[in-house]
């Protein structure tokens, strides 16, 4: 097709090069490098003389990893590039930098452009680098050749950014801090200084100076998403513990959420924060979008469920608790919330308290706690003693290991009158769990239920230790003004206390 446009004139040539040009534009943006470099080339040799067009086949070779043919081109044309010498000489020194043998090669096209053009930037500081990575004095050359770039730029904050990159390559920290303080002065949002001197300030333990660098810096540019994470990091590096803490931690997430709605880690901090400052709206609206991605995470649900606990929705409360995986090292703690909010509710609606159980056994018909807490309401209400065995029973073959659910299986076993199965399973509660007054306190009915008054007394007064419930306190007390009153008039041999 290139033969045959240039068979054919300019203008064949000329229509042929345009949309060609068109092409490998649209395969450039689509970062499709390997097609862009195809019809460059062909484009190129349109015009083999023309050296921005060359410039545009040579960047994209670079582009798609065909360095030797760039290289080629590039030392081809550089010589005779016209207005685009410097960024020839920019992208030829770039390659010969990565080669040590070819490192002076690079610092000379460097110097050339800026002897040719003195404000190039580019070429001051890709050369200071050059420098630096030569020079092992305390001030190389590569101060120099800062120092005589900048006199351009008196107001731009790039060049005491690399001087402070030097300064720190050569150890110099406190340098270092008022290089990148002095870019950040020139100009506010330069954050790769705000990033440097931030994390010298971090290293250096100085966590309120950075925290003061970040946020200085967001007043300029408020939605820098590496300084806000920097910022949101520090925040929440050691505990928050007042109002301003709090406040600075839930803006700067914010900020962060609104930038990355994708970061589900960051949304449930933010949930967090919301319901430690009593704004539980905020934080189940967040939670709960956040379940909706992740609905496995235990520490999640156990989070939310224990959120709807304190805004007293219980049904919501248990719907979450009961969602916990079995294997989850949530799930015990998530079962005895449960029967918590069950007991609590049972104070003001029974029915209501039994009937939301009985539904969530339906799905979750082998969790051990919630059986023991249906069961044991049945039996001290002793409205279906029938069901209550059944309920602990199954408890117990589920979790035998658990000394509530033994005691609650005694604490039948005492209500029908067998004594010695009583006696069995309170014992072996007791052992698993001694701490807990209302076990030590059915262990010590048994046994005065058996006669056995100086065992029975002596868990009594353990029991008064434990309570601090002033009912149970009395209640405790009766019990063993009965066992003195009958002791005044008989005193059977006991064994000692357990």
């Amino acid at each position: 097709m290139v033969t045959m446009a240039k068979k054919r004139g300019k203008n064949a040539t000329g229509f042929i090069q345009k949309a060609l040009f068109l092409k490998a534009s649209q395969a450039s943006l689509a970062q499709d490098y390997e097609s862009a470099a195809l019809i460059y080339e062909y484009v190129a040799r349109l015009s083999p003389s023309d050296p921005y067009l060359a410039l545009k086949y040579a960047t994209s070779l670079l582009q798609s990893g065909r360095v030797s043919k760039a290289r080629f081109l590039l030392e081809k044309h550089y010589p005779k590039s016209g207005p685009y010498r410097e960024r020839f000489g920019l992208l030829l020194a770039g390659l010969y930098s990565t080669k040590p043998a070819q490192k002076a090669k690079a610092e000379a096209i460097y110097r050339n452009i800026l002897k040719e053009n003195p404000k190039s930037i580019e070429a001051c500081l890709l050369l200071s680098d050059l420098e630096l990575g030569t020079k092992k004095k305390k001030e190389p050359k590569a101060f120099d050749t800062i120092k005589k770039c900048e006199k351009f730029y008196s107001d731009k904050g790039i060049f005491s950014y690399y001087r402070g990159k030097a300064y720190l390559q050569f150890n110099d920290i406190e340098a270092a801090k008022k290089s990148f303080a002095k870019s950040l002065t020139l100009e506010p949002t330069f954050y790769q200084s705000a990033v440097a001197l931030g994390l010298i300030l971090e290293n250096q333990k100085k966590r309120d100076k950075a925290v003061k660098v970040y946020k200085d810096f967001l007043e300029h540019w408020p939605t820098n998403h590496p300084i806000l994470s920097r910022l949101v990091k520090l925040l929440f590096a050691r505990p928050l513990k007042n109002h301003g803490d709090y406040a600075d931690a839930i803006e700067y997430t914010q900020r962060l959420v609104y930038l990355d709605p994708t970061n589900l880690n960051l949304k449930a901090k933010l949930g967090v924060l919301y319901s430690e400052r009593g704004n539980y709206d905020k934080s189940i609206a967040i939670l709960e979008e956040v379940i909706r991605e992740v609905p496995e995470s235990d520490k999640l649900l156990y989070y939310l469920a224990a959120i709807y606990q304190v805004v007293e929705k219980y049904e919501r409360s248990i719907d979450f608790f009961s969602r916990i995986p079995k294997e989850s090292e949530f799930y015990v703690e998530g079962s005895l919330q449960i029967t918590q909010i069950l007991s609590t509710m049972a104070l003001e609606d029974y029915r209501r308290s039994m009937n939301l159980a009985e539904e969530v056994l339906k799905t979750h018909p082998e969790n051990a706690n919630l059986l023991n807490f249906v069961g044991y309401s049945h039996l001290e209400r002793e409205d279906d003693m029938d069901k209550a065995f059944r309920y602990i029973s199954k408890a117990i073959r589920l979790a035998p290991e658990d000394g509530y659910i033994r005691d609650s299986l005694g604490w039948y076993y005492y209500k029908v009158g067998k004594w010695e199965l009583a006696l069995k399973e309170l014992e072996r509660a007791y052992k698993l769990v001694g701490n807990d007054s209302t076990i030590t306190k059915h262990l010590a009915l048994v046994y005065q239920a058996m006669n056995r008054y100086d065992l029975a007394k002596s868990l009594y007064r353990k029991a008064l230790a434990l309570t601090k419930d002033r009912e149970e306190k009395d209640e405790i007390n009766q019990f063993i003004d009965e066992i003195e009153t009958k002791a005044a008039s008989r005193y059977p041999a006991s064994k000692s206390a357990p």
